[in-house]
């Protein structure tokens, strides 16, 4: 996902569905460069059996951190990179298309200790 907004949004969306709420059933998390390590570690931690664990993450995860129970991965195609305005003589982060070696990148994550798959949501 793109950023924080997007990822939260995401996350509350999921849980209007009551099977996704259930603590007994998803562990929702977010992944995002600003949080605290604290808050991440979590992400790291194994959860219970019969537990499916659900980690909505920005680009940062694609790099800079291995889950190593990642089974899915779901690619949107997207991420914030820093872009130059002109009329404002500023730089920025903009949402742009990943390139195909970033694809391969987050289509890596997934199935690091058991077999996983990647969902590519984008033309």
């Amino acid at each position: 996902m793109i950023g924080w907004d997007d990822i939260s949004s995401l996350k509350e969306n999921l849980q209007a569905n009551h099977l996704l709420r259930d603590s007994n059933l998803v562990l929702s998390l977010l992944c995002h460069g600003s949080m605290a390590s604290l808050e991440q570690r979590q992400i790291f931690e194994n959860t219970e059996n019969g537990v499916r664990k659900m980690v909505f993450a920005t680009n940062m995860a694609k790099t800079s951190i291995t889950i190593d129970d990642v089974v899915f991965v779901i690619n949107y195609g997207k991420a914030k990179e820093t872009s130059y305005d002109a009329l404002n003589n500023t730089h920025c982060l903009l949402p742009t298309w990943i390139s195909k070696v970033s694809a391969k990148q987050r289509r890596g994550r997934a199935g690091r200790v058991q077999p996983g798959e990647c969902y590519h949501l984008y033309p």
